[in-house]
Parts: structure tokens; sequence; C-alpha cells
């Protein structure tokens, strides 16, 4: 059985993976219990907590804040329960989890940082060299902070380029 918790099942794109996973695992047989956390932090820690006293054989966390969960992680992993995450972080080979983290055994994301400099390559391509960004919440949302610093390293290059952070 895996267990999917997910930040908000609000989200139509996280709905659709939990369906879609959920589908999948019909067709071979394995049980997929989906938890929305619905926004909330204590949410997603009882469905965590709930995927462990269940004896889940894996557990997907999809959106949420891995470094908000840990103590929930480390009684996962003393289950030995598996859990892998998406979104959640900046991929990083190598790292413990591909970067989410020690209790974590895979990550699935995109490189956030490529995607900030795409995002900063259509501004100045559609102001044809122009740009004038306001980056909101630069230093409060994560992963964004490698997807901030692609915005600004591409921004940097452009020499009629501006941007500025808002962040509370």
């Amino acid at each position: 059985s895996i267990a999917f918790i997910s930040l908000s099942q609000a989200i139509p794109t996280v709905a659709e993976a939990a369906e879609q996973t959920a589908a999948a695992g019909e067709k071979v047989g394995i049980k997929v219990d989906v938890w929305d956390g619905k926004g909330e932090l204590t949410r997603m820690q009882q469905g965590m907590e709930n995927a462990v006293t269940q004896g889940a054989d894996a557990m997907v966390l999809l959106g949420v804040p891995t470094e908000l969960v840990q103590g929930s992680l480390a009684k996962a992993a003393a289950a030995n329960i598996p859990v892998g995450t998406g979104l959640n972080n900046q991929p990083e080979e190598g790292a413990p989890g591909q970067g989410a983290g020690e209790n974590i055994f895979a990550t699935s994301a995109p490189s956030y940082k490529e995607a900030g400099e795409l995002q900063a390559c259509q501004a100045i391509v559609s102001t044809e060299g122009e740009a004038n960004v306001v980056i909101f919440g630069a230093e409060e949302l994560q992963p964004a902070g490698a997807e901030v610093e692609g915005i600004t390293t591409k921004l940097d290059e452009c020499e009629a380029c501006e941007y500025t952070t808002n962040s509370t």
C-alpha cells in the first residue's frame, strides 16, 4: 500500500496527480490511500503518522514542506517506510534524498533554477530586452530560492533590464 499525502487536493494539478497515482496503483494491485493535507501542516503530519500506524509500504509526499515535517519523517524511517517526495526541493544529485534530506528515499521535481532562468528569458524576449520585474516572496517561498537565483542570474545578464524583490 502507498500513502499519498498531498499539500492540498484543492490544487488541480495535485489532485490530478493523486487521482492518477491511485488509478495506476489499482491497475497493478497496489492500494493507494490519498490524504488531503488541506494546506494545514498538522493535517499533513497526521496523514504521515497515520500511514506509519497503518503500516503503509511506502509514502509519497506531494508539495508537503519536508523541512517542517522532520518528526513525522523520522517516524517513517524508524518504521522502514520509504518516502518519496515531489515538488519540494531543488533536485541535487548525490545528496541525501536527492536533495530532499536524510529521511527521504527519492525526490522528483523540476530544476527550479532552470525554471527561473526560463521565466526571465521569456520576460526579456517579451519586453525586447527591457524587462522591469518585481519578484514577490523571494525570501519566504521554498524551494523558490533556486528559482529566484535563476531569474536574477538571467536578468543580471540583460543590460537594460531591472528587477526588485518584494518580501514580507
